[in-house]
Parts: structure tokens; sequence; C-alpha cells
């Protein structure tokens, strides 16, 4: 019969870490104004809000911070831990 170790502590490949970020997107639509609209005045930021076609472009994100926290084992995962490996393998000389 073999024995297995029931006390034994679980093989941990995956950490915790919050990543904060900042999202800019890019938008761009052609709409019409009254011909005597001063564009200033207009509350173009809310009305833009309220197209149909909200003329998305694309989208940058800019990582502010990433702090490893305590372990988290619901925690989306972002990267695969085999992703991780094979990354690893690949930028090794």
């Amino acid at each position: 019969m073999t024995s297995t170790n029931q006390d034994a502590a679980p093989s941990v490949t995956m950490r915790t870490v919050l990543v904060t970020w900042t999202e800019i997107s890019q938008h761009t639509a052609r709409v019409q104004v009254p011909v005597d609209a001063d564009t200033d005045e207009l509350d173009l930021e809310n009305r833009l809000a309220e197209l149909d076609n909200d003329g998305f472009q694309g989208l940058e994100r800019e990582i502010q911070s990433v702090v490893t926290v305590e372990h988290d084992p619901d925690a989306e995962v972002l990267v695969p831990p085999d992703e991780a490996t094979s990354r690893r393998a690949r930028l090794r000389p």
C-alpha cells in the first residue's frame, strides 16, 4: 500500500497581486450641431455620451502600480502558470 502525506503543504504556483491602472480611450464622431452654436457652450462631454455610436477608436492602458498582496485563491487568473513558465524558458539565453 502506498502511503500519502495528507499534512504536506500544497505546492504554491501562483501569487496574488493588486494591479492599478488607468485607461485612456480615443473616440471620434462626426456629428451635427446648429450653424450658430458655440461648441464651447454645448456640454459636449455629456452630450457625446448620449450618441448611439460612441466613436470608439482605441484604448491605451497605463499600469500605475503592481503590489503583492495576501494570497487570494479566488482572485481571477491573469497569467496561467504554464504560460509564465514557458515565457521564462524563452527568455533564458
